[in-house]
């Protein structure tokens, strides 16, 4: 497979047609479709079913692509470090965030000290941060902690408290805190089914011999914090994720302090990469000030 197949391929499948891909790699269209044509041929698969709408790629072509992404990550690693010559003037970091609250201190020593680095930030959750760094869609993500991170290089980062949002007009309004007890029969509002919020709530809960109420589901901490505003119920937020708010109070939970983790994670291959390395480290500098 030529350099030339490959960037032909990779074009199509990134843009699902011959004629985006021309124009992306600013060429014609019969030498896109040549050079897909002789890579099919030439190994006997079919990469794309064309119909008139563009390209869609087959089993095969998607299999291809993971790999292509892979190659296509390492040459435009390559040309960044040539032309950069060892220094960080330029570039791009791809970071993903459960929410940018937790980091952003880190973000502003990062920026201050590489200014010429793009920073992008993406926010999901830990399985979608994983899949995008898997995909080579980030470089570095804030994840919680998921079944198993095995695959991936990771250094622990925080271990933010639970705290509980409720809005000015709740009878815990004037509260600093309360017992895990008090929680029974409590509406709350979670930010998605299964999250490591929920998970490590529902486990202390559990331990105190209660059974937590979920009133509702949000995919957002804006649509948490906005339903906990409205009075739609409490809503448990780890302490890192929380801005301030006329409309809203802290309370925390007395007697059985809730944590979650939060880690630091990359793929090992991508652990060398300058930007990667370079953040990572300025991470680890921030984590060791705090504990010190």
């Amino acid at each position: 497979m030529s350099p030339k197949q490959l960037r032909a391929f990779y074009a199509v499948a990134s843009t699902g047609s011959f004629t985006a891909a021309a124009k992306l790699l600013h060429t014609t269209q019969p030498p896109i479709t040549t050079h897909v044509k002789e890579l099919e041929e030439q190994y006997g698969v079919e990469l794309f079913r064309r119909h008139g709408r563009g390209a869609e790629l087959t089993l095969a072509g998607r299999k291809l692509l993971s790999f292509a992404q892979r190659i296509m990550a390492n040459h435009d690693e390559a040309v960044e470090y040539l032309r950069d010559a060892g220094n960080l003037q330029t570039g791009q970091l791809r970071l993903g965030a459960l929410a940018p609250y937790g980091i952003t201190e880190v973000l502003a020593t990062f920026r201050a000290r590489y200014p010429g680095i793009d920073i992008e930030v993406r926010q999901g959750n830990s399985s979608q941060l994983l899949e995008e760094l898997r995909q080579y869609r980030i470089d570095v993500s804030l994840v919680g902690n998921v079944a198993s991170l095995d695959e991936f290089h990771v250094v622990h980062y925080s271990r933010p408290e639970i705290i509980l949002l409720v809005n000015s007009e709740h009878r815990w309004a004037r509260r600093k805190s309360i017992r895990i007890e008090d929680l029974a029969g409590e509406p709350l509002i979670f930010r998605e089914e299964g999250s490591n919020t929920q998970r490590s709530l529902e486990a202390a809960a559990a331990k105190s011999g209660i059974k937590l109420t979920r009133a509702l589901t949000f995919g957002s901490r804006e649509g948490l914090i906005a339903s906990v505003i409205r009075g739609l119920g409490v809503g448990p937020l780890p302490e890192d994720q929380f801005v301030d708010h006329a409309s809203l109070r802290v309370v925390r939970i007395s007697n059985v302090p809730v944590f979650v983790d939060a880690y630091l994670a990359c793929l090992p291959e991508r652990r060398e990469s300058r930007v990667v390395h370079a953040f990572m480290t300025i991470a680890l500098k921030n984590l060791e000030a705090k504990i010190s």
